[in-house]
């Protein structure tokens, strides 16, 4: 099963087919990038879950 980090990273990489848009350099997949690399994909798709999961409480209430 894949991460949430892992499927959002695979998306960016689909979008900008298979290069980074900010140098045009060529993004490897997701199991050759760095551990750090790895980690910040993971900070990013969970600060976005946290948001939905924000925003799905306020209209709970």
């Amino acid at each position: 099963m894949k991460s949430k980090a892992q499927i959002a990273y695979e998306a960016y990489y689909d979008c900008a087919g298979g290069k980074s848009l900010a140098t045009g350099q060529q993004l490897p997949p997701w199991d050759r990038l760095t551990p750090g690399i790895q980690a910040a994909w993971f900070a990013a798709a969970a600060a976005v879950v946290q948001a939905i999961v924000d925003d799905s409480s306020k209209y709970a209430e």
